[in-house]
C-alpha cells in the first residue's frame, strides 16, 4: 500500500502515454520499452495506494510513483512504505533492462510480493463465510496476517459467489444477502489482491471446512494457487485448554479469555482465530510461533495439495437412501428439549429429502426439541415437515402418500399442519449451529 500524505506534491498525467513519454524524456525506460507498453504487449503490476485520513483507495500502476526528478517545481509522491520502497528500484531496474517485456510482467512481479512484502509472517489465519450448502459460495473472507506474534495487518472482502442462490439458513448465520454482494467482486478478482498472504502457514479454525472452500474456488474460476502448509486452530488450542473444551470457536475463546465480537463475521473469526493461536503460545509459555510449533510436533502441518476437499458444507443425501432409518435409532438429547418449544410433546412425521440435513438428522433435530416422532400420518399427527419429494417416486402431483393422507385428514376435520423445510429451519436455526 501507497500513502500519500496533504503536502506531497503529485504529478498528474492525463493517461498512460503522457507519462511514459516523460518517463522516457527523463531517461528512465527506453524508447523499445515505452512502445512495447503501449502496444499492450506488457502488463503492469498495480498497486493501491490511500490518501491520509481517507479509507477509500485509489489504484496506480507501479510506474506511478517511481521518484521523478524535479520538473516545473514539483515531484512524484516518494513516501511510500518500506516494503514498496524496496520494490520500486527492482521494477525500475527491470523496466531499464534490455529484457523487459519478453513475458508478461503481471505473471512475473508475484515473486516481488512474495520476497519483499508477504514473507516472515508468523502466519495467517482466514475465515470464509458462504451463501449456501455449496462451499464453492463464498460471501465473505477475513485475513488476519500476525509478525512476531502481533497482529500487523487484517484485510475483508464481501464476495460476489458464482451464483446469488442464498440459503435462509446462512443468511440467519452471517446476516449477508444477495443485496450486499451482488456489486462485489468475485473471488477470481479478489484473489489477485490477496495471494501473496498464501506464500505463509495458513490457519482456520475448523480448517477443513476454508481449505474445501479454498479449493472449491480453485476449481470454479482455475485458479494458480500455490501449494501451502495450513494448521487448524483447534489442535493448536487443544495444547492450551485445560479440561474438557468444546471444539467451537466460541468454546476456545472462552477458555482462552479471548474476545469474539461478532460471531461468523469473516474478519471477526479470523481475528478470533489468531488471537486463540496467540494466547496458545502464551500459555504455553513460548516466545514465539516457530518455537511453538517445534515444540509440539504431533500437531498436525498439513498441504493444500493433498486436502481431500468437501464439495458440500453438508453432503446432499441421495433421494431414495433413507429406507433404512428407523425412529428407534433417534435417541433425543434431553438437555436441548425446551417444554416451551412449538414440537414439544407434538406428534411428528417428516416426508422426503432435506437439502441441508439428511432425514436422520431432521429426525435427530426434532427429538432434541421434544418432538414425538412417527413414522406414519394418523389421526393424532400434529405436524408433517415436508421436505423435496422424488417426481418418479410420487407422481405429477408431487405429493408423497403421507401428504395425500394429511390433506385427506385435514378435510376431515383432523388439525394437521404441514410445514415446508425453509418453516422448519426457521424454527429450529437456533439449535442447529
Amino acid at each position: 500500500m501507497i500513502y500519500v500524505n496533504e503536502n506531497d506534491k503529485v504529478i498528474t498525467f492525463n493517461d498512460l502515454g503522457q507519462k511514459l513519454d516523460k518517463l522516457y524524456e527523463w531517461d528512465l525506460i527506453p524508447k523499445t520499452h515505452k512502445d512495447k507498453i503501449l502496444s499492450a504487449k506488457i502488463e503492469l503490476k498495480k498497486f493501491k495506494y490511500y490518501f491520509a485520513g481517507n479509507k477509500d483507495y485509489t489504484e496506480c500502476d507501479v510506474i506511478g510513483f517511481i521518484p521523478y526528478p524535479k520538473n516545473n517545481g514539483e515531484t512524484a509522491v516518494v513516501s511510500v512504505n518500506s516494503d514498496l520502497c524496496k520494490i520500486m528500484p527492482l521494477y525500475l531496474k527491470d523496466m531499464q533492462s534490455p529484457n523487459f517485456g519478453n513475458e508478461l510482467y503481471e505473471n512475473e512481479s508475484t515473486d516481488y510480493l512474495k520476497e519483499e512484502i508477504f514473507d516472515n509472517l508468523d502466519f495467517v489465519s482466514i475465515d470464509f463465510e458462504t451463501a449456501n450448502n455449496r462451499n464453492n459460495s463464498a460471501c465473505s473472507i477475513g485475513l488476519v496476517a500476525v509478525k512476531n506474534m502481533e497482529i500487523i495487518e487484517k484485510k475483508y472482502y464481501l464476495i460476489q459467489p458464482p451464483t446469488l442462490t442464498f440459503d435462509k439458513i446462512n443468511i440467519e448465520i452471517n446476516g449477508i444477502t444477495p443485496e450486499d454482494v451482488k456489486d462485489k467482486p468475485t473471488f477470481l478478482n479478489i484473489w489477485n489482491e490477496i495471494k501473496g498472504y498464501f506464500y505463509n502457514i495458513i490457519i482456520a479454525h475448523n480448517a477443513q471446512f476454508d481449505m474445501s472452500v479454498l479449493k472449491c474456488l480453485q476449481l470454479e474460476y482455475n485458479l494458480n494457487i500455490p501449494d501451502f502448509k495450513y494448521m487448524d486452530s483447534i489442535s493448536i488450542s487443544t495444547k492450551a485448554c485445560d479440561g474438557d473444551v468444546k471444539n467451537s470457536l466460541e468454546a476456545r475463546a472462552n477458555a482462552l479469555n479471548v474476545v469474539l465480537n461478532n460471531h461468523h463475521n469473516a474478519l471477526d473469526d479470523a481475528m478470533t482465530c489468531a488471537n486463540i493461536v496467540i494466547e496458545s503460545i502464551r500459555k504455553c509459555k513460548k516466545q514465539s510461533f516457530q518455537k511453538f510449533i517445534n515444540a509440539y510436533s504431533s500437531i498436525s502441518v498439513r498441504q493444500f495439495s493433498e486436502l481431500k476437499h468437501q464439495e458440500y458444507f453438508r453432503k446432499p443425501v441421495p433421494i431414495n437412501n433413507y429406507n433404512n432409518i428407523k425412529i428407534s435409532d433417534i435417541v433425543a438429547n434431553c438437555d436441548l428439549a425446551d417444554c416451551n418449544h412449538l414440537f414439544y410433546g407434538k406428534n411428528i412425521v417428516i416426508t422426503g429429502n432435506f437439502h441441508k440435513y439428511d432425514r436422520k438428522e431432521v429426525l435427530q433435530l426434532i427429538a432434541n426439541l421434544g418432538g414425538i416422532l412417527k413414522s406414519s400420518v394418523s389421526r393424532n399427527t400434529d405436524y408433517l415437515i415436508v421436505g423435496q419429494q422424488d417426481i418418479t417416486l410420487v407422481g405429477d402431483d408431487g405429493l408423497s402418500s403421507k401428504q395425500e393422507k394429511a390433506y385427506k385428514l385435514i378435510e376431515d376435520g383432523y388439525d394437521i399442519k404441514i410445514i415446508n423445510e425453509d418453516k422448519f429451519y426457521d424454527l429450529v436455526v437456533e439449535y442447529a449451529y
